[in-house]
């Protein structure tokens, strides 16, 4: 079985998809960033054995005869506030994270310019610069909520996060596995902070500029018709 990369931002449902693999005995390699952001840097110590590892499996894993890739794209709010929940540790200090409330939660969300910035950059800043493809460049099935693109010894099954648990079928010819079933994991109302996240979710009104910008955006246009779009916005308005 050939091995495969999942390589995709975080928060866009990369562990359900690892520990699915892993149920289906096929290596896999799990990796949100090949190259170090300013968010890393001041952990790069810390980081850096682990990120040398994945770079070097990533590279090994691109010299196969075949590769196959999977990536994902999630509604891009909810992204951003899914991660932003699962680094509150980078955002806080330890002493902090006992006493967070709502309105400490926003104003430091607000203020997490790099998590916002990451579902447009993404797939330039990671994805074309490390595998030279532009998404852009290659047509995108809406209403199939997915695409496979080939290029040379590389395919990769692109698709959106909320329609994948209907793909189960398409992703598993992909991998070439009959039966192929998703495993949900990693689920932030699971959490410790679950409560804190289920409030945050229920209560926070981003800007009008913030939602311009994650709902406006030539990256989410590329994934989703402008129905979709509103869908999505809507509940924010």
């Amino acid at each position: 079985m050939n091995p495969v990369i999942v390589y995709q931002m975080g928060k866009v449902g990369s562990s359900t998809l690892k520990k699915s693999l892993e149920e289906n005995n096929i290596p896999a390699l799990h990796i949100h960033r090949f190259f170090f952001t300013d968010l890393e840097r001041p952990m790069k110590l810390k980081l850096l054995p682990h990120k040398l590892k994945n770079r070097s499996t990533f590279n090994k894993f691109l010299k196969g005869e075949k590769v196959k890739i999977i990536t994902f794209y999630r509604d891009p709010l909810s992204r951003n506030i899914s991660s932003f929940f699962q680094n509150l540790d980078v955002y806080f200090k330890r002493s902090e994270l006992k006493n967070l409330d709502y309105s400490i939660l926003e104003e430091r969300f607000n203020k997490a310019h790099k998590i916002h910035n990451t579902p447009n950059n993404w797939f330039d800043l990671e994805f074309n610069k490390r595998l030279g493809i532009n998404i852009f460049n290659f047509p995108f099935e809406k209403e199939k909520g997915y695409s496979i693109i080939n290029k040379d010894n590389i395919q990769v099954f692109l698709c959106v996060t909320d329609k994948i648990n209907h793909l189960e079928k398409e992703l598993g010819g992909f991998l070439e596995i009959q039966d192929f079933k998703l495993n949900n994991s990693n689920i932030g109302d699971k959490k410790w902070y679950k409560d804190l996240y289920k409030e945050f979710k229920n209560k926070y009104k981003p800007t009008h500029q913030m939602l311009d910008k994650l709902y406006d955006s030539n990256i989410i246009k590329h994934f989703y018709n402008k129905e979709e779009i509103f869908d999505m916005k809507k509940p924010w308005l």
